[in-house]
């Protein structure tokens, strides 16, 4: 598995950095956005790693009929 940072423009994402896939090779896309951008919407302190966690349950459990 590889992590590679994206930019999203004109409806597509483009990867900053050169990637090794064959051209039309299918790869599962996570979105992540950036956890400290979301944090300025939280009310108490809450840790960089407490939101990391809230967020990847979020994504994990959507769509499974779980809040």
């Amino acid at each position: 598995m590889e992590t590679v940072e994206a930019v999203y423009e004109n409806g597509v994402l483009k990867p900053l950095k050169r990637v090794n896939l064959k051209e039309g090779e299918k790869v599962t896309v996570v979105i992540k956005r950036d956890v400290l951008k979301l944090a300025g919407s939280v009310k108490r302190a809450v840790s960089v790693e407490e939101l990391e966690e809230a967020y990847h349950e979020y994504v994990l459990h959507r769509g499974k009929g779980l809040p």
